[in-house]
């Protein structure tokens, strides 16, 4: 159950990706800088467990950074995490505090607020959209015996500029397949 979408972070707009699957709301390494805030360190790492078992430690954290979404600002705090894809993941910690559910076959987050009207916020298909299973559970599904195949489609209908940063690429695939090399 997700949705993604372009928005305001403090006045910055990011890469979103709102999924009730995860249990904390995270904003990534590389968009730390320009929304301009101090981070807090935690006591203690933040430990955070990916789909493929892996722990990532983070030791600080954003607060009271503002989502802005139809002109509503919801106060949040996130937690740094290196997050390739997008520039922040708003989880159930983010969904239950604003009474929020996403609505699958919809693309839509509805908000349910204590005060004020019930409204809604629709998925916002982002340039080049692909569906993509995360590379690290992936790998996990491939561990427990799960099949697997790499595959390149190309949809001739859509007219897309021939230049180097629309063509996705496989980084460091000796890291990423090691069992090949």
């Amino acid at each position: 159950m997700v949705v993604t979408s372009q928005i305001s972070i403090s006045g910055v707009m990011c890469r979103v990706l709102i999924d009730s699957r995860d249990t904390h709301s995270y904003v990534a390494l590389k968009i730390i800088d320009k929304l301009g805030f101090p981070c807090k360190l935690f006591g203690n790492s933040f430990s955070t467990m990916l789909p493929s078992c892996e722990v990532m430690l983070s030791s600080r954290w954003l607060q009271l950074v503002y989502v802005v979404i139809e002109g509503r600002k919801y106060p949040t705090d996130l937690i740094e995490l290196d997050i390739p894809d997008y520039d922040e993941i708003l989880g159930m910690d983010w969904l239950t505090k604003f009474g929020a559910t996403i609505e699958c076959r919809r693309k839509t987050v509805v908000f349910k607020p204590n005060e004020g009207e019930s409204f809604s916020f629709k998925e916002e298909v982002m340039g080049f959209r692909t569906h993509v299973i995360l590379a690290l559970k992936a790998r996990n599904m491939m561990q427990h015996g799960c099949s697997s195949y790499l595959a390149s489609v190309l949809d001739k209908s859509r007219k897309i500029e021939l230049k180097r940063e629309n063509v996705h690429i496989a980084m460091n695939s000796r890291k990423c397949f090691p069992r090949i090399y």
